[in-house]
């Protein structure tokens, strides 16, 4: 699994990783802005937010966090250095790319953020990867992101109970135009109760981030998946 931050897989897909993990699977988790932790340069605006003077002791501590999180839900880390918020915009493109690919191609399965690619960082790493055949050859599906999905969700619920239900089902990112061949047909990710309740103890590790977590991130969530069946993916044709 592809994750873009030190977080989104657990929050976005903790209970099927879970559950592959229960049947067998060994689940690898590629988180690619994982940061340097030998960076010395000052920490952005967001890691300040969290108590951190550098972007290097930030990728530490979240790293700390990761792993102890990923471990809860039985699966592996993998971080790639690559910087949270690139301010040289597309510069490590080729170099993620040609990371991941290296990565995937060990792969049976590769998934990648899918809805609603509202974070840029999430909505460029998809685009290149799809774009540049980091994933050629490799069976991929594309995942909700939570707690985007939840949040989308209900910015989007006002009106009558009808418009409401709809809010909640994923749509069709207008940056995938051109990426994948067919529309995505979402459809519910596995795990059991025991995976949901992994999935929350799991979220807990993650203390730094927390406190930016706005809104209450577990209870939208776990609001959301109970109303949609569950976490959810969509297998890409292209």
């Amino acid at each position: 699994m592809i994750s873009p931050h030190l977080d989104d897989a657990v929050l976005s897909l903790g209970a099927t990783i879970a559950g592959a993990v229960r049947d067998g699977a060994d689940v690898r988790v590629l988180t690619v802005f994982a940061g340097d932790p030998k960076a010395e340069i000052g920490a952005s605006a967001h890691d300040r937010a969290c108590g951190f003077a550098t972007a290097g002791e930030a990728a530490r501590r979240r790293r700390i966090e990761d792993r102890d999180a990923l471990a809860v839900l039985g699966a592996t880390p993998v971080w790639l250095p690559f910087p949270d918020r690139d301010e040289r915009g597309a510069g490590d493109d080729p170099a993620i790319v040609q990371a991941v690919a290296r990565e995937a191609a060990a792969a049976d399965t590769v998934l990648v953020p899918g809805y609603p690619l509202t974070h840029e960082a999430h909505r460029r790493l998809t685009g290149i990867l799809l774009r540049y055949g980091a994933l050629a050859g490799v069976r991929a599906a594309l995942y909700v992101e939570q707690p985007y999905a939840a949040w989308r969700s209900l910015s989007r619920s006002s009106g009558p109970l009808r418009s409401w239900w709809q809010s909640l089902r994923p749509d069709t990112p207008p940056s995938l135009a051109g990426l994948v061949a067919t529309p995505p047909i979402w459809i519910r990710a596995g795990g059991e109760v025991g995976d949901w309740a992994k999935k929350r103890r799991a979220l807990a590790r993650y203390v730094s981030q927390l406190p930016r977590l706005r809104r209450r991130p577990f209870l939208r969530i776990a609001l959301h998946e109970a109303m949609r069946g569950g976490e959810a993916v969509a297998w890409i044709d292209r």
